[in-house]
Order: structure tokens, then sequence, then C-alpha cells
């Protein structure tokens, strides 16, 4: 959506996946409303991350005087998992 003369913002209507990346770039022969060739320059790439572990903790582990051999983690992806395919994994 152009906001000015000048400026404009690219909202895209849902986020990119993961791992992915794409290209930006104005193209050839873009004119305004009265025919006036565009003379600027858009040469842009980004790349989203791949799928990974953004963190994790282990609440209470580290201050527990009789620590169960088992203890909990929580951990913290950067995309939704299914707590079915989460606890397959173990």
């Amino acid at each position: 959506m152009w906001l000015s003369p000048r400026s404009g913002v690219f909202t895209p209507e849902e986020a990119f996946p993961l791992g992915t990346t794409c290209h930006f770039a104005v193209r050839a022969g873009l004119a305004n409303a009265g025919w006036l060739a565009f003379g600027g320059r858009i040469d842009a790439t980004v790349t989203t991350p791949p799928f990974g572990i953004k963190g994790f903790a282990s609440p209470g582990y580290m201050k527990a005087a009789d620590a169960s051999a088992q203890p909990a983690l929580n951990v913290l992806f950067n995309a939704d998992v299914p707590a079915e395919a989460a606890a397959a994994g173990w």
C-alpha cells in the first residue's frame, strides 16, 4: 500500500513459511497514475529462519534440594507444535 508519493508498505496476508527466501524487486515498467516511470530501485532479499528451538527452561530444577530423575523441561519453538506430536518424540 502506498502511503505517500515516495513511500509504501508491503504487508503479506500471512507469515512466510519457515526456511524460505523471498526476493522483492520493482517490476520493469512500473509507473504512477500519470504514467511517470518509477525512478527508484528496490532490491531486497528476506530469509526466514528454519524451524527450531528458541529457548528452554527447567523451572525449579536448579533450586530443588531433591531433584527428580525425570525433570520437567519447557521448550519454546519458533512455530506451533501440537502437544501430541511433541510427546511422540519422547
